[in-house]
């Protein structure tokens, strides 16, 4: 794939267009994961207790921060090149900015993802013993 075709699909992907379908999902999964651990917890920590601790904090850091901090700034920075306007050199230059940095910071997420998920579920399933 040429430069210009990995940086217009990528635009697409993760432009403006995108966040309104984005930001609720993140949002309500800061929300509801702290609050799981906070109506496990029965005046000491449980099992669950951790579980639900342990998911929140994985997925605000490793999720959403690094999502809020980290994918967003490189997608607001994509947004603003001009694909048409650029020579290929310059976008060259610009996937060579953009792409590495932003597949990492994605299996960041990916794996926080999974690992918060597996986490919830296991709190789910371990009760409040």
């Amino acid at each position: 794939m040429s430069d210009a075709e990995y940086l217009s699909a990528m635009q697409l992907l993760t432009g403006p267009f995108s966040i309104p379908y984005s930001l609720p999902r993140l949002w309500v999964t800061v929300i509801l994961l702290p609050l799981s651990a906070w109506f496990s917890y029965q005046g000491q920590p449980s099992r669950q207790f951790w579980c639900f601790l342990a998911a929140a904090i994985i997925y605000i850091v490793g999720t959403f921060g690094v999502t809020i901090w980290g994918n967003v700034p490189l997608n607001d920075a994509l947004d603003k090149i001009n694909i048409a306007g650029s020579s290929a050199e310059e976008l060259a230059r610009h996937r060579g900015l953009f792409e590495a940095k932003w597949n990492m910071l994605h299996s960041i997420r990916t794996i926080a993802n999974i690992v918060s998920a597996l986490l919830a579920i296991l709190g789910c399933l371990s009760g409040s013993k």
